[in-house]
């Protein structure tokens, strides 16, 4: 069992957020019976994590964490995501997502998937969903807006164009240049940085010690998301942080030619949104 120090956690951006370098995701706990999924959450927020990534899209995860959290003293920061692209649709999404929940609020919101052009430009029209996050959030519903998305150049567009205060990306070792300049732009903004698909899904598990020492000790990112649906996966996770180091030059040069390679070739990376289909047709 490896607790995660109380003296490292990271300020997320602007936000008034300090957590535990590591988050949990909830995308596995769908899997899981609700007595198991409630008792991992508690596990994990006993060994020191303190922020719960969770969706509505995330199947009944939303309701795991809420009887977890329920009547349970504990300092948790909860984000939950929407793919609501109007003000009325994202309303609604919010309320339900807050009786799932079992609360007021919610530390942040994610726009979640924002992966075309046309994504931000229906968020943010004038009946678009932005709209109502923006009065959610003056309304005491909401603290922080946060953003999800794949692809580099629409995250940038985002960056340049919405007022986020977390941005939630592919980041991790097979990033290029144009992520670490995308990364540099947000920082301008104040905006923390988010990783999700640490090891992409398990497709570069030759590498994953290196991939989760490169998220969680490298300048690029704040918080890792990282899915889990058993203690020693925590366990593990927390041990990377607790007891590893940064990457060295050496290390750096050893991955190098196989970030080329995944980055040159289409993989799963198990997000999930194929239950009718791979978006991209693949196997």
């Amino acid at each position: 069992m490896t607790v995660a120090p109380s003296d490292g956690k990271r300020l997320l951006g602007r936000t008034s957020l300090k957590v535990c370098p590591i988050a949990l995701g909830t995308i596995p706990l769908a899997r899981l019976p609700k007595d198991e999924a409630v008792k991992l959450i508690r596990y994990a927020l006993k060994e020191g994590v303190d922020f719960i990534d969770t969706a509505r899209a995330y199947g009944p995860a939303e309701e795991y964490v809420g009887a977890a959290l329920e009547n349970l003293e504990s300092d948790v920061v909860v984000a939950t995501k929407s793919m609501a692209r109007k003000a009325e649709e994202l309303r609604q999404e919010l309320i339900t997502s807050l009786q799932n929940l079992k609360r007021d609020k919610v530390e942040v919101f994610f726009l979640h998937q924002v992966d075309t052009f046309p994504d931000i430009e229906q968020i943010t029209a004038e009946d678009g969903a932005l709209s109502e996050l923006l009065k959610a959030r003056d309304e005491g519903l909401v603290d922080y807006i946060g953003l999800s998305g794949h692809f580099t150049p629409v995250l940038a567009k985002a960056v340049e164009d919405l007022p986020l205060d977390i941005l939630l990306g592919r980041f991790n070792l097979t990033m290029t240049e144009d992520e670490h300049n995308l990364i540099q732009k947000a920082r301008e903004k104040d905006i923390s940085i988010a990783s999700m698909k640490v090891i992409e899904g398990g497709f570069v598990t030759r590498h994953t010690d290196l991939a989760l020492r490169f998220a969680l000790h490298g300048p690029d990112v704040d918080l890792v998301m990282i899915g889990c649906e058993s203690k020693k996966q925590i366990d593990e996770n927390l041990e990377a942080l607790c007891n590893s180091k940064a990457l060295t030059a050496a290390e750096l040069a050893q991955i190098n030619q196989s970030a080329q390679e995944l980055r040159e070739e289409a993989f799963c990376s198990y997000c999930g949104y194929c239950t009718d289909g791979c978006p991209l047709d693949l196997p």
